[in-house]
């Protein structure tokens, strides 16, 4: 099952169509997002490239994962500012490049920063550590900017 989901994870992500519909779907809350996105962006390291485009990102998280990323529901109105919250900080960047916006892994710039990373301040918003919180309370509404 697991090469299975692996197998389909592959052809989404190469632009074949998805099966997901949104009554199957999962609203994504912070532990989630943070996850998904650690793997989009390691997945398309693998690959070569050193970025995904940012408007891509909604649908691999619906597509390959039947996860929504609603940044409306994550406090934002925007994904490119829900992508630059602290929270993702340590797993990415949102970058200009040519006429369009990426996602690029994060450069870890010092070594206090990988400390507060490995080892999240318990009952801290912004950290991490915080996934156990429920905020996702809400709905998103599928024609929200990606910018």
């Amino acid at each position: 099952q697991q090469q299975q989901q692996r197998q389909q994870q592959q052809q989404v992500m190469q632009g074949a169509a998805s099966t997901s519909t949104p009554e199957n779907m999962v609203l994504a809350d912070w532990c989630t997002a943070r996850d998904i996105l650690r793997e989009i962006l390691d997945w398309a390291a693998l690959r070569g490239n050193d970025s995904v485009q940012l408007a891509n990102v909604k649908r691999l998280f619906r597509s390959v994962y039947a996860v929504d990323l609603c940044e409306t529901t994550l406090g934002y109105c925007k994904l490119s500012e829900l992508l630059r919250d602290d929270r993702f900080k340590d797993i990415c960047e949102v970058q200009v490049r040519g006429h369009g916006y990426v996602v690029a892994p994060a450069q870890v710039e010092d070594i206090d920063d990988e400390e507060e990373i490995a080892h999240p301040v318990p009952n801290n918003p912004s950290s991490p550590a915080s996934c156990g919180t429920n905020e996702t309370a809400g709905r998103c509404s599928s024609s929200s900017s990606s910018s």
